[in-house]
């Protein structure tokens, strides 16, 4: 009996055939990213951005995207520096060894509806979308190359290729539709101290509680 490939095992048997040698995506793999991502919002999914070594440097990408759709950043050690951690969406280091690090960076795991992966292994993914042993957050991927992918995880949506292109690709696509209209924008790390942080708007629909866990940061929880 035959089987259809799905969208994401097209992508990685196209890629697989030269899978060292890192392109840029396909224009339709772009848009079937942006497509998702606009489900994501159209359901006001919690977008999180986890970034491993793989993507250490497309740091301007990386922040250029999280700015636009107003996702939290989280970095594994092997990342750590990539992103302005002064930045207001640069929430900290996930843990190592399973260990989900900082409160910080435990809460808006914990709270995430959908991790996008940028450049994090899968043998390191677990920490991010796993609990229980069961996969439990929806995920989109941006890798340079298949070498490191296992297919272990169910990927909503997937980039394979160079990922400085893919990340600015895509960010020039979301802008094309007009994605950001729908965001919250992040708070300044100066208006922190100021924020009421039982005020439930926090936690509202997709504005994730970017202050309650910047403020945390600062202090060292």
């Amino acid at each position: 009996q035959e089987h259809e490939l799905d969208e994401n095992h097209q992508v990685l048997l196209e890629s697989a055939i030269h899978p060292l040698l890192s392109t840029p995506p396909s224009e339709a793999n772009v848009q079937k990213t942006a497509d998702f991502i606009e489900s994501q919002v159209a359901t006001k999914s919690r977008i999180l951005i986890a970034v491993g070594h793989l993507g250490v440097n497309a740091g301007a990408e990386i922040t250029a995207l999280a700015e636009l759709i107003n996702a939290p950043i989280v970095t594994r050690l092997d990342a750590k520096g990539v992103v302005d951690e002064s930045h207001p969406l640069c929430i900290g280091v996930a843990g190592v060894h399973g260990s989900p690090g900082v409160a910080a960076t435990r809460d808006m795991i914990e709270s995430a509806d959908c991790i996008f992966s940028i450049g994090v292994e899968d043998q390191m993914l677990g920490q991010f979308v796993v609990t229980g042993g069961v996969q439990n957050r929806g995920l989109i991927y941006v890798m340079p190359d298949t070498s490191t992918v296992t297919g272990q995880f169910n990927a909503g949506a997937m980039m394979i290729g160079t990922v400085e292109d893919s990340l600015r690709m895509l960010t020039e696509e979301l802008k094309s539709r007009g994605a950001a209209k729908g965001f919250v924008r992040p708070e300044k790390p100066e208006d922190v101290q100021a924020t009421n942080l039982q005020d439930s708007s926090l936690a509202d629909g997709h504005n994730f509680p970017v202050a309650l866990a910047w403020s945390r940061f600062q202090s060292g929880a």
